[in-house]
């Protein structure tokens, strides 16, 4: 059991480390997929109120693009870097992982609930440094390290837990 759990840990803690470089590899790329969504939110703390309806749904909507854009990049870079990705059948490999390493993707989503659970009450926390009343500096505060940091490291994150499932399984 303690050999289980300190494979499981190592993998689990792999997974961090694999998204720090990969970040650092493709930091210029990561943050021009960012700038955007982060513009539209700042757009939305600054003048939410007056902004019309339709510029709102046009914001949310180059947000959602820019987002899945984001997940687009990451794993195209993933599978320029790992040609092995490309093998056949990824979504039965993704299962096959899934299930045979189970014990395993619970300790990781539970280390990634922890890290972005922390690095939200850090961006509460840098938001109180700049406005203990919350109001506007706050709030583009937390939404600004959410949006440059935490949407971004979440991303790349989940795509390096595909990849370790991909890597079991081949």
């Amino acid at each position: 059991m303690t050999s289980f759990l300190t494979s499981s840990t190592r993998a689990a803690l792999d997974v961090p480390l694999w998204t720090a470089a990969f970040v650092a590899r493709h930091a210029l790329v990561v943050a021009a997929l960012t700038v955007v969504p982060l513009a539209e939110r700042t757009t939305v703390v600054l003048w939410a109120s007056s902004r019309p309806t339709a510029l709102a749904m046009l914001g949310e909507t180059v947000t959602l693009v820019f987002r899945l854009a984001l997940v687009a990049v990451v794993i195209g870079l993933l599978v320029r870097e790992e040609p092995w990705l490309r093998d056949g059948g990824v979504g039965r490999r993704l299962l096959d992982g899934v299930v045979a390493h189970w014990p395993e993707l619970v300790i990781r989503t539970v280390v990634f609930v922890l890290v972005f659970a922390l690095l939200n009450l850090v961006a509460s926390g840098l938001g109180m440094l700049v406005d203990a009343t919350r109001g506007t500096r706050y709030d583009l505060v937390v939404f600004g390290f959410r949006n440059a940091v935490i949407i971004p490291l979440a991303v790349v994150w989940m795509c390096g837990i595909g990849r370790q499932l991909l890597a079991a399984t081949h």
